[in-house]
């Protein structure tokens, strides 16, 4: 899942529940509280992935009540088991305009997995099921319904239209599955049952296919089949591997000591 808190110069926006409180980012002052958008609220959803793009427009998307993991209630995600590795979801993806509330568009169409939504250079970027099982859901985690009839989709951030789509199969990546942008270059990754990692890049201009890796997981330690990649300039560092963004070169494997919870 991605974090209920966003920050822009001017505010500080936080979900919570159905809405999204938003405070004055100098004095703290609580402003006012922005809606789920009335066709998509409706359905009794709640809050879920929030992010801005500018100071000016608010992203959201509404999940079923009771996807989000929460951390004080002692949820684990070490193990395998379903109620560990199931992906936090949305129904529909919006945007709204933090001055006045406006709902500028809403998306809905398939079931977005929310930890692959990626927003760069003016699109939004995200992994969604149009499988039926996974429309009809109504749990707000979903594992295998969302494993197939997959679809990557860019759309414009500033309209919602949607830009181009293009069907890939990405079920390997059934433990965690990230998106990551930089260089017009997407980046997704995750691991599969014998935490393996599978990577996948692709052009974030049309969703043309770059590349692809695979590679067991390396840190042999708690939290490794969890790793997010991290992209310095056109090197990606991801799983004590080195790779270069664009092509997907292995440039290097490094057996370091990595231990503990810490991600790179």
């Amino acid at each position: 899942d991605g974090s209920n808190m966003v920050a822009t110069d001017d505010h500080l926006f936080v979900a919570m529940e159905d809405h999204c409180v938003v405070f004055d980012g100098q004095t703290g002052v609580r402003l006012k509280d922005l809606e789920i958008p009335e066709d998509v609220r409706g359905k009794i959803q709640d809050w879920g992935y929030v992010a801005a793009v500018d100071n000016e427009q608010l992203i959201g998307s509404s999940v079923n009540p009771g996807a989000h993991y929460l951390g004080d209630d002692g949820e684990w995600y070490e193990t395998a088991a379903q109620k560990d590795i199931a992906k936090v979801t949305s129904n529909s993806l919006f945007s709204t305009n933090t001055y006045t509330g406006e709902t500028q568009w809403v998306y809905e169409n398939g079931v977005l997995i929310n930890s692959s939504i990626a927003i760069a250079d003016g699109r939004i970027y995200f992994i969604e099921s149009r499988n039926e099982a996974a429309s009809e859901s109504t749990s707000g985690r979903l594992l295998d319904e969302i494993a197939k009839d997959q679809y990557l989709v860019a759309l414009d951030a500033a309209t919602g239209k949607k830009l181009w789509e293009k069907p890939f199969d990405f079920s390997r990546c059934r433990y965690v599955t990230y998106m990551t942008h930089s260089k017009d270059t997407l980046l997704i990754t995750g691991t599969d049952s014998d935490s393996v990692f599978h990577s996948y890049a692709f052009d974030a201009r049309d969703g043309a296919e770059l590349w692809t890796h695979q590679a067991k997981e390396l840190k042999g330690h708690h939290t490794g089949q969890l790793a997010h990649p991290t992209i310095v300039g056109d090197r990606v560092y991801f799983n004590k591997h080195t790779y270069v963004l664009r092509t997907g070169e292995v440039l290097g494997v490094h057996n370091f000591d990595w231990h503990g919870c810490g991600v790179m």
